[in-house]
């Protein structure tokens, strides 16, 4: 199936914050499931959208959308804007989310997400792409590596 012919790729629109809050609350249960931190919670939703949206209308970051006919199937969220405390180098943008509705999955569409994201990082000059992934979710690990992801950090914690 060619899903360039049905599938459009764009920037996020107002009317499209009810699916954008929906895949985010289905892609916390994803992750509460897995690391159990996070509540899924339309509260939760609301302060993310909020955040997010902020970032896009300051030029900090991009939304994409996944349009198949005149339904969205995911998004992913970029981030490439500095901020905080240090000085650091513009040139590192970070996927903050990517979700793909599960009946869509393996189809390409996340892929063609993040190729859409690359070059619109790139066309910003950016020169690195970081992200953070659950190790348990290892669908996700094994996308990111197929597309040239490779570990950098580890991240650990302990229950106590």
């Amino acid at each position: 199936m060619n899903l360039g012919a049905k599938l459009l790729i764009r920037d996020v629109l107002p009317n499209d914050v009810d699916d954008l809050k929906r895949f985010w609350l289905k892609l916390a249960k994803e992750m509460y499931d897995i690391e159990g931190y996070i509540i899924p919670s339309t509260k939760n939703a609301e302060i993310w959208l909020s955040f997010a949206l902020k970032e896009v209308e300051e030029g900090r970051s991009n939304i994409l959308v996944a349009q198949e006919g005149l339904e969205l199937v995911g998004f992913i969220h970029l981030a490439y804007g500095v901020s905080g405390r240090f000085e650091t180098s513009s040139t590192i943008a970070t996927i903050h989310e990517m979700y793909v509705k599960p009946r869509h999955r393996g189809r390409g569409i996340g892929t063609m997400l993040l190729k859409e994201g690359i070059k619109r990082l790139k066309e910003k000059g950016i020169k690195q792409i970081r992200l953070s992934v659950l190790s348990g979710n290892e669908k996700a690990v094994r996308f990111y590596e197929k597309h040239g992801f490779k570990v950098y950090r580890y991240n650990m914690h302990m229950h106590i």
